[in-house]
C-alpha cells in the first residue's frame, strides 16, 4: 500500500510540474473558484460537516472519498483522490491503521496550510485499544504479530464521540471561514442537541432492557457503543479483523452463549453475508433465533446519501434493532405448555374475524361506534356531509401496531375517522376535523404512525404523528412543520420556519426527514 501511494504522489507531483510550465493556474489544474474545499474520508465525517454547513453560506465543496460501499479498511485512494486532498482547505480522516496511506498524501500536499482533523487524535485518551474477548477468534494478520498496539478505529459509533468530533470540526470551519462563523456555531449547537437527545434515548432503552448482552456472528465494530451504555458482548472477530471464516471452536462457544443467556438474536453488521451468524443459530438448542443487523456505516454509498441517509437516521435505526436484540423472549412454564397442548386450537384470526363483523355492521348502519362516550353511526356521518358517502374510501390496516387491522374511512374534506375493536367493542381510534385536521398514516421506523395534517391552507404544511401500541396507548408523538407566512406570497422557500420535534431545523434537514417519514 505504501509503495502504491508513493507512486500516486509521484504522478500528482508530475501534474503540478506540467502546470508550472504553462499559464498560471490552481495547482490542481482548475481555476480556483474561491469556494472552501473539504474532503472527508468516510460518511459520518461527511454528514457531520453537512449539518454544520446547513444552508452552506460559504459555498463549500464537500467530497466524500469512500462513497462506493467499499469498507474503509480496504480503501485505496486513486490519483484523483490524492489530488483532491492535496488542494483542499480541510481534510478529515479517522487516523488509525487503515489510514496509513494518509501520511504520504499529506507530505506531498500542495496546500500546506490546510486544516487537518485526525479523529483519533481529537479523542485522545478516550480511544480504545482493540481487545480479544472470550471466545473471539484471534486475527492471523501479520500486523497482529508485531506486538504493536492497535486501536479500535470505529469511534463514530459513539454518539458521545460524535458530539466531541462535530464541535471540533465546527471550530476549525469557523477559523477557515470567519465570515460565517456564527452560522456554523449555531448549526453545530442545534445538531449536538439532537445527538444528545438520541444518546439519552439509547441510555433509557438499555436501562429498561431485560438483557444486557449482544452476540455477534461477525466482526465487532460497536465497542464504543457498548462501552457508552454498559453492555457486554461476544463476537466472532474483532472490529478491524480481516478474517472471514470462523473456527468450529468459535461457532460452538458462541452458540453455547446464546443458549446460556437465552438470547433472542444473533447480530450481524452491514455488508455481511450472515453465514457465520446462520451457522451459530443452527448450532443452538432451539435454532430459532433472529439474525439482526446493526449498521456500522462502513458500506454507505453515494446513492444512500442522495436518498437521504444521515448519521442520525442510521443511529436511530440501530436503536430500534438494539431494543429488539435486548428484549428477553417470553417463556412458558411446562404446566402452561401442557395445558395449551390439551386445548382445542382457536380459530385462526378469530379476533380479526370478529372485528371485521363489527366493522361491516357499522358500515350497514346497524351499530354505533363509541367516541369517548358519544355514539357515532355511519348514517350520522353521511348526514353531516354527503361527501362521507360519495368520496369515502375504505381500507383495513393495522394502524395501532397490535397485529389486528382497524377500519380506516377517509371522508372527503371532513378529515376521516379510524375505528378499532377492543374488548369486543367498536371504538373511535382517531378522527379528523376538516381540512385543518386530515387523517392519514405512514410507515416509519418499522411501525405505522397515524398522521394529523394541515396541508391545504396557505402559509403552512403541518403534520402531527402518533405511534400507538394498541387502542388508546400512544407511545410516541412528534410534529414536523413548515410555516411560511412571512415568505414572499406565502410560498415555501428557504426562509420558511422548519421544526421537527419542537426544534428548529434547516430546509435541507426538513426535506430529508419528510422523505424518510412519508416516502
Amino acid at each position: 500500500m505504501k509503495k502504491m501511494i508513493s507512486v500516486l504522489m509521484a504522478v500528482v507531483m508530475s501534474l503540478f510540474c506540467l502546470q508550472a510550465c504553462g499559464p498560471a493556474k490552481d495547482p490542481a489544474g482548475v481555476a480556483d473558484d474561491g469556494n472552501l474545499k473539504i474532503v472527508a474520508t468516510i460518511f459520518p465525517e461527511y454528514d457531520w460537516v453537512m449539518n454544520i454547513l446547513g444552508d452552506n453560506p460559504g459555498n463549500a465543496d464537500v467530497t466524500l472519498l469512500v462513497d462506493n460501499g467499499v469498507d474503509f479498511h480496504s480503501y485505496q485512494p486513486s490519483a484523483d483522490d490524492i489530488l483532491k486532498i492535496s488542494t483542499c482547505d480541510m481534510f478529515i480522516y479517522v487516523g488509525g491503521e487503515s489510514d496509513k496511506w494518509v501520511d504520504d498524501a499529506l507530505n506531498g500536499a500542495a496546500n500546506k496550510d490546510m486544516a487537518v482533523i485526525n479523529l483519533l487524535e481529537v479523542l485522545g485518551d478516550s480511544v480504545r485499544e482493540e481487545e480479544t474477548v472470550e471466545g473471539m477468534q484471534e486475527s492471523e494478520d501479520e500486523e497482529a504479530e508485531t506486538g504493536e498496539k492497535e486501536y479500535d478505529e470505529h469511534v463514530w459509533l459513539s454518539l458521545r464521540n460524535a458530539e466531541t468530533l462535530t464541535e471540533c470540526i465546527s471550530k476549525e470551519l469557523q477559523e477557515i471561514d470567519a465570515a460565517n462563523a456564527q452560522v456554523y456555531d449555531n448549526n453545530c449547537a442545534a445538531y449536538i442537541e439532537k445527538l444528545d437527545k438520541l444518546d439519552k434515548e439509547y441510555s433509557d432503552a438499555v436501562s429498561e432492557a431485560s438483557l444486557k448482552t449482544l452476540l455477534f456472528g461477525d466482526r465487532f465494530p460497536f465497542r464504543y457503543l457498548t462501552d457508552d451504555y454498559g453492555l457486554s458482548y461476544y463476537a466472532a472477530f474483532a472490529g478491524c479483523s480481516a478474517e472471514t471464516e470462523a473456527s468450529f471452536e468459535t461457532v460452538t462457544f458462541l452458540a453455547g452463549k446464546v443458549d446460556e443467556l437465552s438470547l433472542p438474536a444473533v447480530m450481524a453488521i452491514d455488508g455481511s453475508d450472515q453465514r457465520i451468524a446462520e451457522t451459530i443459530v443452527q448450532n443452538t438448542k432451539d435454532k430459532n433465533q433472529q439474525i439482526l443487523t446493526l449498521d456500522s456505516m462502513q458500506s454507505v454509498t453515494a446513492k444512500d446519501v442522495n436518498d437521504g441517509t444521515s448519521y442520525l437516521s442510521v443511529m436511530e435505526n440501530d436503536l430500534a434493532v438494539l431494543k429488539e436484540a435486548l428484549a428477553a423472549p417470553e417463556r412458558k412454564d411446562s404446566e402452561t405448555e401442557a395445558s395449551e397442548e390439551t386445548q382445542e386450537p382457536e380459530k385462526e384470526n378469530s379476533g380479526q374475524a370478529d372485528a371485521d363483523e363489527l366493522f361491516d355492521s357499522f358500515l350497514k348502519g346497524e351499530i354505533a361506534a363509541d367516541d369517548n362516550g358519544t355514539p357515532v353511526t355511519f348514517s350520522e356521518l353521511v348526514e353531516y356531509n354527503e361527501l362521507w358517502e360519495k368520496d369515502n374510501t375504505e381500507e383495513r390496516l393495522d394502524l395501532d401496531n397490535d397485529g389486528e387491522d382497524e377500519l380506516m374511512l377517509a371522508g372527503g374534506v371532513y378529515g376521516g375517522i379510524y375505528l378499532d375493536v377492543t374488548d369486543g367493542k367498536l371504538r373511535v381510534l382517531a378522527r379528523g376535523d376538516g381540512t385543518a385536521d386530515m387523517l392519514g398514516y405512514t410507515e416509519y421506523e418499522g411501525a405505522v404512525w397515524i398522521v394529523h395534517s394541515d396541508v391545504t391552507h396557505m402559509g403552512r404544511s403541518m403534520h402531527h404523528l402518533d405511534r400507538y401500541e394498541g387502542y388508546d396507548r400512544i407511545v410516541d408523538s412528534f410534529d414536523i412543520n413548515a410555516e411560511y407566512w412571512d415568505s414572499d406570497k406565502d410560498m415555501y422557500d428557504e426562509n420558511s420556519d422548519f421544526t421537527y420535534r419542537g426544534q428548529k431545523i434547516t430546509m435541507q434537514e426538513y426535506e430529508k426527514l419528510m422523505k424518510e417519514i412519508f416516502d
